[in-house]
């Protein structure tokens, strides 16, 4: 059966994923990377650094209905080649610094209304996640925060054994980017007023962007290496 952990109250620490009822600390070799699921409960107010970070395994993240998280710290989900989708619970206001940092499988995200910024890097290499809303509360992209890296080579972790080894995957034909190529629908951007260095960088079949008219800024290189970039559309107030 698949390894759960469930967490809550309070602010969860990776510690704390490893010393929760399923998994004391003595298990932390044999059991901690063969976690496929985690159950945040209502009380959970934030996710710490690095809190759920690195789970090679982790499939599913779940958090419940009602959940007081307030924040999805620096790191939170980086690195989990795995996830294939979250749902930001609505109290979450912000989303940390490199928080799904090459979560290569993730392909479905719905950030919570209340986000007011991303982090950088946040989003950066998720090669599967094609479409994206930021919603109306977001005012700040940070810098790289979509970014997708023009690699010729995808980097996964691959289960020998009870190992995990890593493996790159060339990406070279154009089926294989099509694949991985990120990007390709952003909508809402109704009130970001900063978008950063980079932010869209990478994505090849990203056509058009749409820019809502409180707009102050657009970082350098933004939209660097849009290849099918088509359409900017800018609102002025």
């Amino acid at each position: 059966a698949p390894w759960m952990a469930i967490m809550g109250p309070g602010i969860v620490s990776k510690d704390d994923i490893l010393d929760s009822d399923r998994f004391p600390k003595a298990e932390w070799k044999a059991g901690f990377f063969r976690i496929e699921t985690l159950y945040f409960g209502k009380d959970v107010s934030e996710l710490a650094q690095n809190a759920a970070a690195g789970l090679n395994s982790l499939v599913n993240v779940f958090f419940h209905p009602d959940s007081k998280c307030v924040k999805f710290g620096n790191s939170a989900f980086d690195n989990n080649s795995k996830l294939k989708q979250i749902i930001i619970p609505d109290k979450v206001v912000t989303i940390g610094d490199y928080c799904f940092d090459s979560c290569h499988e993730l392909s479905n995200v719905v950030i919570g209304k209340n986000v007011r910024g991303i982090g950088k890097l946040a989003f950066h290499d998720t090669l599967k996640l094609e479409t994206i809303n930021i919603p109306d509360s977001v005012v700040k992209l940070g810098s790289a925060c979509f970014y997708r890296e023009d690699e010729k080579e995808i980097y996964k972790l691959v289960k020998e054994g009870d190992n995990y080894i890593a493996k790159y995957e060339n990406i070279e034909s154009d089926k294989d980017r099509e694949s991985y190529g990120g990007l390709r629908n952003v909508s809402g951007m109704k009130n970001v007023r900063d978008i950063g260095d980079s932010a869209f960088g990478g994505n090849h079949y990203l056509k058009t962007i749409h820019l809502g008219g409180k707009l102050i800024r657009i970082g350098r290189e933004c939209f660097y290496n849009l290849q099918r970039l088509e359409e900017i559309t800018l609102t002025y107030n």
